[in-house]
């Protein structure tokens, strides 16, 4: 469980990250923290991509109802980040994306099945 919270952190850093990187792009003078949180950014999925797979790989006990929760909660915060990143979580692992999750054309909110 401490992967899923670590997972759902570096996700909610990655959003924050790339919220700043987007408004200020524009400003030359500061090219040099730019170039930075862009390599910030670059860790940062590395680093999402290995524990995304850590939790894939590790034995899995009964889904508690919080897990089903964080997991949901990584698969929309993940498909946030893909709209507003320019370069998006291209190959993170499937098992965040549960079966009781349905997502409406161009919305975030979960659907129950």
């Amino acid at each position: 469980m401490d992967t899923l919270i670590e997972i759902e952190q570096t996700l909610n850093q990655l959003i924050e990250n790339q919220t700043i990187l987007s408004s200020l792009n524009e400003y030359e003078e500061i090219s040099y923290e730019l170039k930075v949180l862009e390599k910030t950014q670059e860790s940062l999925k590395a680093h999402l991509l290995f524990l995304g797979s850590m939790y894939e790989k590790a034995p899995k006990k009964t889904i508690r109802i919080y897990e089903r929760e964080k997991k949901r909660n990584i698969y929309l915060k993940s498909i946030h980040y893909n709209q507003i990143a320019p370069s998006p979580l291209q190959t993170f692992p499937k098992i965040f994306k549960t079966n009781s999750i349905k997502l409406r054309k161009n919305r975030l909110t979960p659907i129950s099945i």
